[in-house]
């Protein structure tokens, strides 16, 4: 019994951490600390679109800043950033294999974004040049 609750302490902490992370990235992305007008953001989802609306409300719900949502597979979300390397249509990635976002780190079609939350976050759960970060079984990543 004292397990789970230190599980599932664990687990909230981690979900209010990784909150603050997207929240502070999509920010960043849409103007919010560089003086531009807040605008929409637009977020592939290889996570289930249902799991991933629940995180980008609560995105929406702390800055105001809206979303368009595409859920893709995981091919199909590497292929398509990967031919979008000249036009980028997206802002943000969300989840999928670390392997799919190490091919596109590798490619160039990411874009490194070091969080000033990010220390609260074990080393074993991003990537060390900062182009993802694991916050469940799946990592999200940022575009270019």
């Amino acid at each position: 019994m004292a397990r789970n609750k230190k599980n599932s302490g664990s687990v909230i902490i981690l979900s209010v951490i990784v909150i603050v992370l997207v929240a502070g990235f999509f920010m960043y992305k849409s103007g919010v600390f560089g003086g531009k007008e807040k605008q929409k953001i637009t977020v592939y989802s290889i996570f289930q679109e249902e799991e991933a609306r629940k995180i980008l409300d609560k995105f929406k719900a702390e800055t105001g800043i809206d979303y368009d949502i595409l859920r893709l597979p995981s091919g199909e979300a590497v292929s398509r950033i990967q031919n979008e390397m000249s036009n980028p249509q997206a802002d943000f990635l969300m989840g999928g294999p670390a392997d799919s976002h190490q091919v596109l780190k590798e490619a160039g079609s990411l874009e490194a974004y070091a969080s000033p939350n990010a220390s609260d976050i074990a080393d074993n759960m991003k990537d060390k040049d900062g182009y993802w970060t694991r916050f469940l079984p799946e990592p999200c990543s940022y575009r270019n």
